[in-house]
């Protein structure tokens, strides 16, 4: 049995941030000029498979295989860097593909870095599950743990419907790591028609699609000090 067989996944809107951040630095919007956002924001070139994203004071990094759809065309980049109440500092990219309206997008990838955490990272992942609560059919909505240690969680969700846009989808595979003070959520995500959950050609993402997400997400490398491990 693959881990697609024992992990139907679930849906999410944009609203997953904590509501205690202050944008200081708010959106670097870029279309056509995707290359050039990523070179700013990476540690190595465009061209290397694996591309470590750093946070604002360069002492964290997070090193990931971007989804190859990041680099054509109709695409829109994000970074945001923020102060919290507390004084911490937190960072957001977000990467997305659209069709033909830019506001609405088609495939989404992120990846977040919060300093200064003490939560437990349950915590993360309940919040993000209340997130698809709201977002989702509760009858259809499917939720599978992956993996599950003292550092991360990772997780997929199957939303077929959203309660707003019946005709509209989603699955999503989220990797959350709690290291030291640091909190990391990196996810993907894939949305379209409606889907059926025992009619894979109705789902947004195939399966080879999934199980390369899964198998990439559950081993993030965490780097501290700009060009160290």
């Amino acid at each position: 049995m693959t881990i697609i067989n024992r992990a139907i996944p679930y849906s999410l809107n944009l609203g997953f941030e904590r509501k205690n951040v202050r944008i200081t630095s708010l959106f670097i919007l870029l279309q056509t000029g995707l290359l050039f956002l990523l070179s700013l924001l990476l540690d190595s070139s465009i061209e290397a498979q694996n591309l470590t994203f750093w946070n604002p004071s360069k002492n964290i990094g997070v090193e990931v295989s971007i989804p190859g759809w990041a680099l054509e065309k109709k695409v829109v980049s994000k970074t945001e860097n923020g102060i919290k109440e507390d004084g911490k500092l937190y960072s957001n990219i977000k990467i997305y593909k659209y069709d033909d309206d830019p506001s609405i997008w088609k495939n989404f990838f992120s990846i977040q870095i919060e300093e200064g955490i003490s939560d437990p990272i349950r915590i993360f992942k309940d919040i993000q599950l209340d997130v698809y609560l709201n977002y989702c059919y509760r009858e259809s909505l499917k939720y599978n743990l992956i993996k599950e240690t003292s550092e991360q969680i990772v997780f997929n969700i199957f939303c077929p419907e959203y309660i707003k846009n019946k005709s509209t989808g989603e699955i999503a595979i989220f990797s959350m790591v709690r290291f030291k003070n640091y909190f990391v959520k990196i996810f993907q995500q894939w949305r379209g028609e409606k889907m059926l959950a025992n009619d894979r050609s109705t789902w947004v993402a195939n399966d080879a699609e999934l199980i390369a997400v899964i198998k990439s997400l559950s081993s993030v490398n965490i780097k501290f000090e700009e060009g160290k491990k």
